[in-house]
């Protein structure tokens, strides 16, 4: 259609995104088996040819390849992080569709996602978009509070200074490092 050639203006993604989106998948396509030099991704950067697999065009409702991916990146299509993913696991949920699991382009579409999950974590890109922080992590600055407990005398009416002792024990002024074979040394804190 007309409007995949022109960059989406609602995008939450910015130049320097797509510049380190393409880093990635351009990485994710060089991946080789480390036995065989084979690269991974060749039966994955071209969707099949209608010609030589027309059942697939039946069976797969929405094709898509790496070089599909690459194609968006480049014309900063993607609105967000996640519909960059979401094409990526469309891509292998298509080639477990036709294949099956257990076929050889599956596990190399397998090898292939571990792949992007490295280098989209290399890159900043934790499992949703990175500028949405995770609910879970405190935005309060953590405080420490000493306090200094009473212990009360049962025959006294005010506790004197030999009844209070600290909470917490004295923080030591050394701490143990080891040291490539020559043992333990004790190092002061600075």
């Amino acid at each position: 259609s007309a409007g995949e050639d022109t960059a989406v203006a609602g995008s939450e993604l910015t130049d320097w995104t797509f510049r380190k989106l393409i880093s990635c998948t351009k990485a994710v396509i060089a991946l080789k088996d480390p036995s065989t030099k084979r690269r991974l991704s060749d039966i994955f950067l071209e969707k099949p040819s209608p010609e030589q697999f027309p059942d697939y065009y039946e069976i797969i409702p929405k094709p898509i390849a790496i070089n599909d991916i690459l194609r968006k990146c480049r014309g900063k299509l993607y609105v967000s992080m996640r519909e960059y993913r979401d094409d990526w696991k469309l891509m292998f949920s298509n080639a477990k569709t036709f294949n099956g699991e257990e076929s050889w382009v599956v596990k190399d579409g397998m090898a292939l996602e571990k792949e992007l999950e490295r280098v989209l974590k290399k890159n900043g890109f934790a499992e949703e978009s990175p500028k949405k922080p995770s609910p879970q992590k405190p935005t309060k600055k953590l405080r420490i509070k000493l306090s200094l407990k009473t212990i009360k005398a049962s025959n006294a009416s005010a506790p004197d200074e030999s009844m209070v002792e600290p909470i917490m024990e004295p923080i030591q002024n050394e701490v143990e490092a080891p040291t490539a074979g020559r043992g333990r040394k004790k190092r002061k804190l600075k």
